[in-house]
């Protein structure tokens, strides 16, 4: 029933009136990819978001969620080109974070420190249950969030001060 919801609620493109949002949505969210670039087997949408993310951004620092699957972690490594470091807890944490991949309000209010303007934060599976869906709006009310682009099973998150708070439910 919540995905039904979400259905009826979500927009496309269309519906986007920052220039910039809707770039990203277009040259990355909603761009195609092919599985073999990933390198794992039956990709996901959150896969696939993930990948490009990582891949157009090519983040120096990278926070994993020790809740996320051993296939965000080949994922992470597939995009990244450059030198880099993930820190998965207990991991210590590296000075800034660049990209941040969640599950919960705890590694939020744990990693948010270490979030500078051009971090890219990703929350999965934020609808899972009430809990996490309360977490999450606590999350988006945060003053470092600045926009938020909910697909469901993952969303996006920005922190440039030079954006608008926003909150964009996307298919």
């Amino acid at each position: 029933m919540k995905y039904l919801t979400y259905l009826l609620i979500s927009k496309t493109q269309y519906n986007i009136h920052s220039p910039y949002i809707f770039k990203l949505y277009c040259e990355i969210i909603n761009a195609s990819i092919s599985k073999k670039k990933i390198g794992i087997e039956r990709t996901q949408r959150s896969d696939k978001i993930i990948y490009k993310f990582a891949n157009t951004f090519q983040p120096t620092n990278v926070y994993i969620s020790s809740t996320s699957n051993t296939r965000t972690h080949t994922i992470i490594n597939n995009a990244l080109k450059n030198e880099h470091h993930i820190a998965t807890p207990p991991l210590p944490l590296p000075s800034s974070i660049d990209m941040a991949i969640i599950t919960s309000l705890e590694e939020w209010n744990t990693i948010k420190d270490k979030i500078h303007s051009k971090s890219i934060v990703i929350w999965q599976n934020q609808h899972r249950n009430k809990n996490t869906e309360q977490e999450y709006k606590t999350f988006k009310a945060d003053n470092k969030v600045k926009v938020t682009i909910d697909m469901y099973y993952i969303a996006i998150t920005l922190c440039l001060p030079r954006l608008h708070k926003e909150h964009y439910i996307l298919r």
